[in-house]
């Protein structure tokens, strides 16, 4: 059985339009999709 992720440990950096950067500092080995849904305010873009 596989332990289920622990999202505390996962920080999503460097998002765009088209992707992100996911750094985890959890060194379990997952075995799986991960979905990452994320809002972003409109003035935080640099539009």
């Amino acid at each position: 059985m596989y332990t289920d992720l622990d999202i505390t440990k996962i920080n999503v950096e460097n998002i765009s339009n088209s992707s992100a950067k996911i750094i985890s500092a959890d060194e379990n080995v997952y075995t799986n999709n991960v979905n990452v849904n994320y809002t972003v305010s409109i003035d935080s873009l640099n539009w």
